[in-house]
């Protein structure tokens, strides 16, 4: 079966949010298409207007664009939306690097 990944996804970038957010147009296969707005797993970085608001972009957008594959698209899991609508996402290197500044406290 190769890599197959249980929730597993792939999509490309349409619009970095904010440190934390992200808009992607995720392949479904079979040429299916949605476009869902993405949100990091254990990750809350400043929002926009706060101190290190651009800082925390700049690193996701940066991140993100070096874990895309040879044809733009970035791999992610995600198992449930969270209370906003957004899709609770997980991009294993970028999560981690961002929760190491920016950790979600529950």
């Amino acid at each position: 079966m190769g890599n197959f990944v249980h929730n597993g996804f792939r999509g490309k970038i349409v619009r970095v949010v904010d440190g934390d957010t992200v808009d992607l147009d995720v392949d479904l296969g079979f040429h299916v298409h949605t476009k869902i707005r993405g949100r990091l797993k254990d990750v809350d970085t400043p929002e926009r207007g706060h101190r290190d608001w651009e800082r925390a972009t700049f690193m996701f957008a940066n991140l993100m664009h070096d874990n895309l594959d040879e044809d733009g698209y970035l791999y992610f899991t995600s198992h449930k939306t969270g209370k906003y609508g957004r899709w609770i996402i997980d991009i294993p290197v970028v999560n981690s690097a961002l929760a190491e500044t920016w950790p979600y406290e529950r």
